[in-house]
């Protein structure tokens, strides 16, 4: 569009890497505050309250880090792909292999 304002395939890509973005976010603060260890009472208490909490408690705190790193990832993307002009395009095809690397790296 020459008015410089974007078109519907761009302006859907701006909002799911936009909602994406948000919503990584939510999933990466929900779970890294769903830990329920006495971190400021020392090793020996922290350990004790992680090891009783229930089986189900580290899986789904683990999936909920996984995929809020994969949603941003995917907000990247979106995001990257909308930058189609010079060093936005190379800056954004660099955040997006950082973001891949880093979140992968997150999940190991």
């Amino acid at each position: 569009m020459s008015n410089g304002s974007p078109g519907n395939g761009e302006r859907l890509l701006l909002q799911i890497g936009a909602v994406a973005a948000v919503l990584g976010t939510i999933f990466q603060v929900a779970a890294g505050t769903s830990q329920s260890a006495q971190l400021g009472a020392g090793a020996d208490a922290a350990l004790a309250s992680l090891a009783g909490l229930a089986d189900w408690v580290w899986p789904v705190t683990y999936f909920g880090f996984i995929f809020g790193a994969l949603l941003w990832v995917g907000a990247l993307v979106a995001l990257a792909s909308t930058l189609t002009a010079g060093a936005a395009w190379a800056l954004g095809r660099l955040a997006v292999a950082a973001a891949i690397v880093g979140a992968t790296l997150h999940a190991i």
